[in-house]
C-alpha cells in the first residue's frame, strides 16, 4: 500500500516519497502505480536504490515486468546508460536495467552503447 501512497500532489504525498526513498525505494519495482510517479522522483528511487546495494555482488529485488514498464520513460534514458556505465552498479541490478527499463525508456530517443549489453567497453 505504500507505494500507492506516493502517488499524487498532496504535501503528505511527498512526505512518503521521501520516506520510501530513505527506507525501501525498490517497492516500485513491485508495487504500485509508477507510472504516475514524478520523474524527478523515478530519478531519485533509482539512484537511491543503486546506491543503497553499490558494492554488492548480488541483490535480490522482487520485481513485476509490469511495474517496470510503469517505471519506465524516455526521459531517464540518459539515467539509465549513466547508471548501466558505472561499474559501482551492482550486476543484478545492470541486468533489470537492460532486460526491463532499457528497452521502453530509450525507445525512439538516444541508443544505449552495445557494450551495455555485455560486461564492459
Amino acid at each position: 500500500m505504500l507505494a500507492w501512497l506516493c502517488n499524487g500532489n498532496e504535501r503528505w504525498n511527498g512526505e512518503v516519497r521521501c520516506w520510501v526513498l530513505r527506507g525501501a525505494p525498490e517497492i516500485h519495482l513491485e508495487f504500485g502505480d509508477a507510472e504516475a510517479l514524478p520523474l524527478e522522483f523515478k530519478r531519485a528511487l533509482l539512484e537511491s536504490w543503486i546506491q543503497r546495494n553499490s558494492g554488492r555482488e548480488k541483490v535480490w529485488s522482487g520485481y513485476s515486468p509490469d511495474a517496470m514498464r510503469r517505471l519506465a520513460d524516455q526521459r531517464l534514458a540518459p539515467d539509465i546508460a549513466r547508471f548501466l556505465g558505472d561499474e559501482a552498479t551492482p550486476g543484478d541490478i545492470r541486468e533489470l536495467l537492460v532486460q526491463h527499463l532499457a528497452p521502453l525508456a530509450v525507445g525512439s530517443g538516444p541508443r544505449l552503447p552495445v557494450w551495455i549489453y555485455g560486461n564492459g567497453p
